[in-house]
């Protein structure tokens, strides 16, 4: 009965946001401009996977990952360690046409992101947090750096789309 109801939940999950995010998304790094990354899965872990590179963290490489089988918790009690969160508050906020602002909650997932001296040197990860801010739009936050990079979702090519009909098989 377990298996039976492990594949239901398999099938099931495919029609979840957080695993609807496979294909390509551009985003602006900082002092590198505008890349491109690949979002693909395995099992329960989403991986970014950097179409273009930089001098940092080249083409190919996965630039974060994270895990998507628990939304993260705010901690009742901030009880983080301090180098983790000096500086960093991420707020959510949507415009409506008149103007006026309202803060927004969202998803958000615990993963990591890669990070690296010039040369693809000392290439090691750092906490992060993945953030599901609309169907096209996400966000992923290195804590350590209190970088935050908003990827937009690229319009499918051919590639995509057979890319996401196997994601969906």
């Amino acid at each position: 009965d377990a298996a039976i109801f492990r594949d239901y939940l398999r099938v099931l999950r495919r029609f979840m946001p957080q695993y609807q995010l496979a294909g390509l998304w551009k985003g602006t790094y900082p002092n590198h401009g505008e890349e491109l990354i690949r979002v693909r899965y395995d099992g329960d872990t989403l991986f970014a996977t950097k179409v273009t590179g930089d001098e940092h963290v080249p083409a190919g490489e996965t630039t974060f990952r994270a895990d998507l089988t628990t939304p993260y918790q705010e901690p009742a009690a901030v009880e983080a360690v301090e180098e983790d969160l000096v500086g960093v508050r991420v707020e959510v906020v949507s415009v409506g046409s008149d103007g006026t602002s309202q803060q927004r909650e969202v998803e958000r997932y615990q993963g990591e992101g890669r990070i690296a001296a010039r040369g693809f040197q000392h290439a090691h990860y750092v906490p992060g947090q993945l953030f599901l801010m609309d169907n096209d739009v996400i966000g992923f936050l290195w804590l350590q750096l209190g970088t935050f990079v908003v990827f937009n979702r690229v319009q499918d090519g051919p590639d995509e789309m057979i890319e996401r009909r196997a994601v969906d098989a």
